[in-house]
């Protein structure tokens, strides 16, 4: 992952909570922060939860 943003041009900082990559785009100005997360870990789970918008993707759940 650091290796891909590095090549889009982000600065990165890796071992972020010993595991952690953070990507960061800086604007032009000085003003508000945007943060976004994603998981890399998730595991192959399938969603049993009698709910409306359960994940019709064998292995693949919302948690």
């Amino acid at each position: 992952m650091a290796e891909h943003l590095r090549a889009s041009g982000v600065e990165v900082r890796e071992r972020v909570g010993k595991t952690g990559v953070v990507g960061l785009v800086r604007g032009r100005r000085p003003g508000r922060t945007i943060l976004v997360r994603a998981d890399m870990d998730g595991l192959p789970l399938t969603e049993q939860n009698p709910i409306e918008y359960a994940s019709a993707t064998s292995g693949a759940m919302h948690a």
